[in-house]
């Protein structure tokens, strides 16, 4: 039963995922200029949703019954993959999760407009910028690997 809600879950995150990836997509390669802060801000806030329904509490609970489940190999497999990767999430705030994407979303934008210019100096303080995000979410979460949060 709690593999079931677990699997259920997985379905409503891959959606949240997959509309996080479309406005990801969409705003590298068609938005309108002078956009990008709002997208910024829209996919932050999508991102903090997604953290948050990806880390409420009693998915723990129901990671913890699904193991005492009879699951056969591939399930066994799923379930210990959404432990290790719940283990990573929940010691990200979501405060954090969208202040990161807020700072990915903008060096991006930055990065797009400054490429064009040849300015790799004026991108540099972004770029650094963006690597102390990396390298905090690295201190949490060491066995983050590079797949998206709770896919199946």
């Amino acid at each position: 039963m709690s593999f079931q809600k677990l699997d259920q879950l997985g379905h409503k995150l891959e959606a949240l995922e997959h509309a996080l990836a479309i406005l990801g997509a969409d705003e590298a390669t068609h938005m309108a200029v002078g956009g990008g802060e709002k997208r910024a801000e829209a996919m932050s806030t999508l991102a903090g949703m997604l953290h948050a329904q990806a880390t409420a509490p009693e998915i723990g609970d129901w990671i913890a019954a699904a193991e005492a489940e009879p699951l056969n190999d591939e399930q066994q497999a799923a379930v210990r993959e959404l432990r290790r990767q719940f283990t990573n999430l929940t010691c990200l705030p979501v405060e954090f999760v969208e202040r990161q994407t807020t700072a990915r979303m903008r060096s991006e934008q930055l990065w797009r407009d400054l490429r064009a210019k040849n300015d790799w100096a004026g991108f540099l303080p972004a770029l650094e910028g963006w690597w102390r995000w990396c390298a905090k979410r690295r201190r949490c979460a060491p066995t983050r690997s590079a797949s998206p949060p709770m896919t199946r």
